[in-house]
């Protein structure tokens, strides 16, 4: 899990001849939500499955934390993801191929089901955690120009508000059926998962990309590169906003081990529960989306006091483990999480050139939710030396700590919504 946040220098650019505006939010824009919703629904759903599965076969935290890190790997590689896709006229192909490969994935996972050699099994799962991440993060960039190319200026908090939504509560329903496959065992949880991964290929076929739209003019994908990286440095808030991530997402990446942990080993509980708590914190990001969109001000005083009660938030989860009260706690976590994303994005949308969007969106994931790789496997190693309730402890001191320091940037404070 982590957070999407990335914005910049405002631009005031106007991109509003590339859509029709009396269609602010045309079938373009609804094909989109549909593919990224049903994609959603089978990611979410795999992120359940990939830690629950890799706990039950290794009994280890440590290797189980690294397998939904593994999904994060790829996002290193997304700054160059973004300069190629940025000098692409059309992203379509490209989106097809990525939700196919995805699809076909799958299939590995029957490896660690089959043979009974640890290393054999590790290996098979990172695989298949990796191809994962790497397909996400290149539809995630095509995305991101879609948004830009399919929206108007006056419709990218809307629009950003519904997006988030709509795949939000995708998300949900992911993990929601996650818990209910697990039971239903590991065998019918990867055809499950293939098939909807290949149903979320079909939306992305009816989608018509624009070929005539400007691209960026440098020659080669180094060139690329280097312009964004001038354009990043350049930014004062870009920077800033990239630290600040960067710690967030290191702190709070490593919470999809916690929660697995918790229900298996601390509670004694199924996978449905385990389910259920993503479920329910999907409900308050739900909820935190569609109020995100109503407000307005400066994004860094909101997100100092919504990052800051998250913190707070963690720490008490760790204090009582009851998993009734965890529902309603993690629901509130939600709630943080939702509006934080939206606003972020809408600023995001707002000040970043078109040509640029791919570009300092894979910069932001390179520099911004790359760490995450980590993540999972310090929640397994923290777990494994401290116990959870003080890994909990430790995550949520952590995020309130950067949410406070993050007063003192002022460029990224300042930006409004």
């Amino acid at each position: 899990m982590s957070f999407y946040c990335p914005f910049g220098k405002e631009k005031g650019v106007n991109l509003s001849e590339n859509v029709n505006p009396s269609e602010p939010l045309g079938r373009n824009f609804k094909f989109m939500i549909l593919n990224s919703g049903i994609a959603r629904t089978a990611t979410a759903a795999f992120a359940i499955a990939i830690v629950w599965i890799t706990l039950e076969l290794t009994g280890s935290p440590i290797i189980s934390g690294f397998a939904d890190s593994m999904v994060s790997l790829p996002l290193f590689l997304s700054f160059v993801f973004g300069a190629y896709i940025d000098k692409m006229s059309a992203k379509k192909n490209l989106a097809i191929i990525s939700s196919l490969v995805r699809a076909a994935a799958m299939f590995l996972l029957f490896i660690p089901l089959i043979f009974d050699s640890q290393i054999i099994r590790i290996m098979a799962i990172f695989s298949v955690s990796f191809i994962m991440g790497m397909t996400s993060d290149i539809l995630n960039s095509i995305r991101s120009v879609w948004m830009k190319q399919f929206l108007v200026e006056t419709t990218y908090k809307k629009g950003s508000s519904l997006f988030e939504s709509m795949t939000t509560m995708a998300q949900a329903a992911g993990y929601g059926i996650s818990g209910v496959l697990l039971i239903l065992g590991f065998h019918s949880t990867i055809y499950v998962l293939a098939l909807i991964f290949t149903a979320s290929t079909f939306p992305l076929v009816t989608i018509k990309d624009r070929r005539d739209i400007p691209i960026n003019e440098e020659k080669t994908i180094k060139d690329s590169i280097s312009s964004g990286l001038k354009y990043i440095r350049n930014s004062a808030s870009l920077k800033s906003i990239i630290v600040i991530t960067l710690f967030l997402n290191l702190a709070f990446g490593s919470v999809s081990i916690f929660f697995a942990y918790l229900v298996d080993y601390t509670l004694r509980l199924p996978a449905t529960f385990y389910g259920f708590l993503f479920l329910i914190i999907t409900a308050g990001i739900i909820a935190g989306s569609v109020w995100g969109s109503k407000v307005k001000g400066k994004i860094g005083f909101y997100n100092a006091i919504l990052l800051s009660t998250l913190g707070l938030l963690l720490i008490s989860m760790g204090l009582v483990p009851l998993i009734y009260i965890d529902f309603v706690i993690v629901f509130f976590m939600g709630l943080m999480i939702g509006i934080v994303n939206v606003i972020t994005q809408t600023g995001f949308l707002r000040v970043i050139d078109k040509d640029m969007v791919a570009r300092v969106m894979g910069a932001f994931s390179t520099f911004g939710l790359g760490i995450t790789f980590l993540s999972g496997g310090i929640g397994g190693v923290l777990i494994h030396f401290i116990t959870l309730k003080w890994s909990f402890a430790l995550i949520g001191v952590i995020i309130a700590i950067v949410a406070i320091i993050s007063i003192s940037f002022r460029e990224y404070y300042n930006i409004s919504v």
